[in-house]
Order: C-alpha cells, then structure tokens, then sequence
C-alpha cells in the first residue's frame, strides 16, 4: 500500500502556500492503480480550484510544473501535524502539535478536532494538552480509504504519550535546524515507530505578541472595542497620545488619588501589533476594584449630567471656533493645532457620555 502525492513547483511561496490544492491519494495497490493516480495528481493541477487560486495570486499557468511522489503508506494509530513555532501567538519559543486517531487526511482536511499539544522549544516541558472529543478519523479500506467513527472509548483519550510527544518535538528540532526556517510537518504514528511524511516551510509567519509592560492586563474594552482593525501610524502615534489625556481625566473622577497607580506607561490605551488594547496595572486594578464603595460610586455617578454637558458645550465651542477660522490662510502647523483642539474635545466629550 503506498500514498500517491503531489508537490508542485509554485507551492509553499513566501506568500502563497498552495496549501491542498493538489491531490493527494492514500492507500493504493497496484501497478495500475498507482499509474491511474500518477495520472490524477498531475491533472490536479488543472481543476477549477487551482486555476482560480493561481489567477488570484498572479502566478503564470505555463509556469508551473507538478512531481509525484510516491511513498510507503504509514498505517497510522494516530497522526497530525507539527509547527515548529505558535502558529496562534508567533511565540517562536513554542512548538504546536496537533494529533488524531488514524490516518491524517482528517487533521489536514478539518474533519476532526484533534488533541492540541504546546510545548516550550528550549526545555522540552509540555506547557499544556487539549484533549479533544474526536469524533471521526481516517481509516484505510479494501478500495483506499474512508472516514469514520471514532470507538467511543478513544474519543477523548490522549493521541500521544508524553515520551511520543518528545520523540516528535526533538524531530521537529532537526528538521527546523536543517532548514534554517519554521516547519510545518506532517507526521505519523506506526506501532509506536514516528514516520515524517511531510516538511514545508511555514509561509506566513505571525507577528509575535509581546506585552509592552509586564504586570498590565491588556482588553479590548470600551474605546478599543470601536478599533476592532489594525490603526494608522498617525493615529498609533498622535491620536493615541490624544485620546490618553482625556481618558486619564475620566480615570481621575472615577478612582480619585489612586489613578496614577493603575495607569501603564504608555497610558489607558496602546497599540499592539497595530490593535489598540485598553490596558491597567493587574494588582493597583484589581485593588481599585474591590475597593469601589457605594460612595465612591455616588462620587463618579452624581453630577454625570453636568459634566456631560459641560463636555458636549466644550465640543460644540471648538467646532465653532474652527469652523469660523479661514482654513486656506493657515500653515500646516495651524491647521495641525486645530486638528488636536477638536479631536481632544471629542474625546472628552466620549469619555463624559
């Protein structure tokens, strides 16, 4: 029984990963069966699905070329894939795997939700395991192959033992060491013998998410929440800058004396890889919380209209005032200032409503 598979020259680019494009053929026997596959792998390169996906990306038809490998079929108890790094955060100090019953055309496929394993790079610690209820798998029949159902007692057993899972993460090691790059590799478990059916390069690598400030809860709470998008450089920079100066007028009125405590560094609201966060000092807002009283909730709350519409005739009067000023006759540098007057007034007036 071998595995019929296709590589073809446009895959695995630094921005388009051809990713099950082309076919792949599992659990064929004999001469002809393997010729009529052979056949089916190359004209894979010419179904509907790569044809649109090689307009979209502007790569040339008469570019590209297909090889065939074939290979002995691993008669898997279980299989998956590996990323060499967090696929999910960009950390690269962190490993992925991911692992089911079977075959691995149902992992590779998404038909099953399969054990999620992550695992520290340098110490080889197991930092957590996500047993999944895997309900279906691939397995080989008389004629190739099928998905069923998973026997109801392995449904939410462990794919891997923790020795299987060191085994697999020192290959992943030597197969990143050897490409000099993050791999994406699929595996296979045999009788307790690991077989690697594939490495490709991971094409798009995400950014790694570091906190900017260690100890501060980051949130996509109330202005961030409206930012659900990347922002400007200009608004990263100016607008922020900004939108902090009225936001810590708005923390003052609600925690008094203690507001300075629970403000980070770089204010109520930074930017990470390019998301605003709303963010606070962890134990200082934690504190603030327990701490807040029916008096301290009378002290913010009391008054609320007032300083509403103080906040929106503070608005208004700076429109006015732009709105009246002969913009052709300014310099940048007025214009600018004007610009920062009624953003900063529409911030307080967001804050007091």
């Amino acid at each position: 029984s071998v595995a019929v598979r296709s590589s073809a020259t446009a895959e695995d680019l630094p921005d388009a990963s051809f990713a099950g494009q082309q076919e792949t053929y599992l659990n064929i026997q004999g001469e002809d069966k393997v010729i009529d596959a052979v056949k089916r792998c190359w004209a894979s390169l010419w179904t509907a699905r790569a044809i649109a996906y090689r307009v979209k990306n502007n790569i040339k038809h008469e570019i590209v070329a297909l090889a065939v490998v074939v290979q002995k079929l691993a008669f898997s108890d279980s299989s998956g894939i590996m990323f060499t790094l967090n696929p999910i955060n960009g950390r690269r100090s962190e490993m992925i795997i991911n692992a089911a019953w079977g075959l691995g055309e149902a992992v590779v496929s998404s038909l099953v939700t399969p054990d999620t394993i992550v695992v520290d790079k340098d110490s080889e610690r197991i930092i957590s395991y996500e047993v999944a209820n895997k309900e279906i798998m691939t397995v080989r029949t008389s004629e190739g192959t099928e998905e069923t159902m998973v026997p109801e007692r392995l449904r939410k057993k462990y794919a891997l033992t923790r020795n299987q899972v060191m085994q697999l993460i020192q290959l992943g090691k030597k197969i990143e060491k050897y490409y000099q790059m993050p791999m994406d590799v699929e595996w296979a478990l045999e009788k307790d013998k690991l077989y690697i059916v594939q490495a490709r390069p991971i094409t798009v690598l995400p950014p790694e998410w570091v906190l900017p400030e260690q100890d501060v809860v980051y949130t996509k709470g109330s202005l961030a929440e409206h930012l659900p998008n990347p922002v400007t450089p200009l608004f990263a920079t100016l607008g922020l800058e900004i939108v902090n100066r009225a936001s810590e007028l708005l923390w003052i009125d609600m925690f008094g004396k203690s507001a300075k405590k629970l403000l980070p560094k770089n204010g109520a609201y930074t930017v990470i890889n390019g998301y605003v966060y709303l963010s606070a000092k962890s134990k200082p807002f934690l504190i603030a919380i327990k701490s807040l009283s029916p008096r301290s909730l009378r002290r913010t709350l009391m008054n609320s209209v007032a300083r509403w519409e103080t906040a929106r005739k503070g608005y208004e009067d700076a429109i006015k005032q732009w709105e009246e000023k002969p913009m052709h006759t300014m310099n940048a540098h007025q214009i600018m200032e004007g610009i920062q007057t009624i953003f900063y007034a529409a911030c307080i007036y967001f804050t007091r409503i």
